[in-house]
């Protein structure tokens, strides 16, 4: 009579539901709290992961829309005078500028001026005539809410040309490429309303024109 044992030998090793860790002659012994944080893989912060997803795409949205204005060309001892058939105002003096307006890297308008006291958009269906090489005339359409014509604002630009041939060219190249440039030799007739803002500012300087204002203003 064979001996019957009363424990069979099992076909798989018995599964010990405890923390091996904490029994386990070849583990080290760690404090709970410390072993509680440690982590085979870094935590991961969904607010960074997204940042790192997509690093730049707010930046540049915000890049798109943001505006500036560039001056391109900067020119001082100036006059312009509003004129018309029957009268010649002046209505500002100083440094003359041309200026862009950019959103993001488009150029949305270019804009003439003399500092804060006026300036006028430049277009390439508005007229810029250069008359010689101190005088400028630019024509303005105005929409008429009273008729279908337009009104038409015409300024004349002097400037003290004197030591300034450089940067003149460098005006007429940004007026070529920004508005309806020509140029247009007049013969003056030294009478009427063209006289009055046509000054002999060919052999005048910047500096020379601000001191001829300053006497006459005395």
């Amino acid at each position: 009579m064979s001996f019957q044992n009363s424990n069979p030998p099992k076909l798989y090793p018995q599964v010990i539901d405890s923390n091996p860790e904490s029994t386990s002659p070849f583990l080290s012994q760690k404090n709970p709290s410390t072993y509680s944080s440690s982590s085979l893989y870094p935590t991961i912060d969904m607010k960074d992961l997204a940042e790192n997803l997509f690093p730049d795409t707010e930046t540049n949205k915000n890049a798109d829309f943001v505006s500036l204005e560039q001056v391109i060309v900067k020119i001082p001892g100036t006059i312009v005078h509003l004129i018309d058939k029957e009268r010649s105002i002046e209505l500002a003096s100083g440094e003359f500028e041309i200026v862009q307006l950019k959103q993001g890297d488009n150029v949305v308008a270019v804009l003439a001026r003399v500092g804060d006291q006026i300036q006028w958009p430049l277009a390439k269906d508005e007229a810029a005539i250069k008359l010689d090489e101190s005088h400028y005339f630019f024509t303005l359409r105005i929409p008429s809410e009273a008729n279908d014509e337009d009104n038409l604002l015409n300024y004349g630009l002097t400037i003290a040309s004197k030591g300034q041939e450089r940067v003149l060219k460098e005006l007429d190249l940004v007026l070529e490429k920004y508005s309806a440039f020509r140029v247009e030799k007049v013969k003056k007739d030294n009478k009427g309303v063209e006289e009055k803002w046509w000054m002999a500012a060919k052999d005048v300087s910047p500096e020379e024109m601000e001191k001829k204002k300053e006497d006459m203003e005395r």
